[in-house]
């Protein structure tokens, strides 16, 4: 029977610790027997305002992985486990090197035990709203 887990972390505004978190959880889930490792939205990276997810947006890209989708390459390796790293901010292909970008995609991957990148789910609708006096 193949076991599931989710995991559910602090984020910070700190990747590294986020990621080193992200990985003692995927081994933790190996551990326990788990085929399937579902990361939270926003599990590498939440900083203090919008503007702060530009310091660690980047390209999901198979075969040039940034620093978030290499730890993701080698959880799933690692543990041969499929992992969905459910909110990656990435930089749009026309945005790629631009110092000012204005938008990146709120973005889900999924990576196979083998660590290739299977399926990306780019969230054009992000989420955002004004209310009144609020």
């Amino acid at each position: 029977m193949s076991k599931a887990t989710v995991a559910q972390l602090c984020s910070t505004d700190n990747l590294q610790v986020n990621l080193d978190t992200c990985m003692r959880l995927a081994e933790q889930a190996a551990d326990r027997g788990s085929s399937l490792l579902v990361l939270p939205e926003c599990f590498a990276f939440l900083g203090s305002s919008e503007r702060d997810k530009f310091r660690v947006a980047e390209r999901l890209i198979d075969e040039k992985p940034g620093r978030i989708l290499s730890c993701i390459k080698e959880m799933a390796t690692k543990h041969k486990t499929w992992v969905i790293a459910g909110g990656i901010a990435e930089i749009r292909a026309e945005d790629e090197g631009n110092p000012e970008p204005k938008t990146a995609y709120n973005s889900c991957a999924v990576v196979s035990p083998q660590g290739s990148l299977v399926s990306v789910y780019r969230k054009i609708h992000l989420f955002d709203v004004d209310i009144p006096g609020g």
